[in-house]
């Protein structure tokens, strides 16, 4: 016989059924019933479920976290003067502060009131005065203070926001800043602070650029950011 005629077929379900009688082997179907559909689509969303739970549970604790970091209250000891403490950054060179400023019961009683000032030139290491600054009056009670330092293309924008309105934006060249760095305290009052009088002024941001290309510090004033809380005389009100 030649071997390229034959046929050669196999029925595997015949086979199949065979062997099952016999008791060699069975042959497994899976039955998808209503049943078992419900089962297995509970099954998922539970799985499903916990995992959403584990990562809102994360992202909560850090909140939380960022919250308690943010709950740093103010100690009022004297209600005839500013209160002061810096905000924790809740992003990338944020640069905040809660200020309680004295109400107008306590000015009327003797208190200071107070005017943020802003300067960007003539500025000198610390205990040596304050310079010719842009300032804006405060009103009295619970505030957000803020300083933003803003590269442009043709210069830059130096703003003070309270309550996260700009109140003071003072506009410099491009060479301003020449970018060799520089030095000051820079942001103050990781803790809460309050003057020692009603008479003395608070610093809040201090920064004085290096000018030149040495990188040598600046001998005498210089551009920078001087950012502080000035009391306001009878006379200036």
């Amino acid at each position: 016989m030649n071997q390229r005629n034959m046929d050669f077929r196999i029925d595997v379900d015949a086979v199949a059924d065979s062997a099952a009688k016999k008791g060699k082997w069975r042959r497994f179907r899976p039955r998808w019933d209503l049943l078992t559909l419900m089962l297995l689509a509970a099954a998922v969303c539970t799985w499903t479920l916990y995992y959403r739970l584990c990562h809102d549970n994360a992202r909560l604790h850090v909140g939380i976290q960022t919250m308690k970091d943010q709950s740093r209250k103010l100690r009022i000891e004297h209600p005839d003067r500013l209160a002061v403490v810096r905000l924790p950054e809740s992003w990338y060179d944020e640069t905040k502060w809660d200020v309680a400023l004295p109400s107008e019961e306590a000015v009327a009683a003797g208190g200071a009131r107070y005017k943020l000032c802003l300067a960007t030139r003539e500025i000198d290491l610390p205990k040596k005065g304050f310079p010719p600054a842009a300032g804006f009056v405060l009103p009295p009670g619970r505030h957000q203070i803020e300083l933003k330092t803003v590269r442009k293309r043709t210069g830059w924008n130096i703003v003070a926001l309270l309550d996260d309105q700009a109140v003071i934006d003072i506009r410099e060249p491009a060479d301003w800043d020449p970018g060799h760095g520089g030095a000051g305290s820079g942001a103050s009052w990781e803790r809460p602070y309050q003057p020692g009088s009603v008479t003395q002024a608070v610093p809040l941001y201090h920064e004085v650029f290096t000018m030149d290309t040495d990188r040598s510090p600046s001998e005498g004033p210089s551009n920078g950011v001087l950012l502080w809380l000035q009391p306001l005389m009878d006379i200036d009100q």
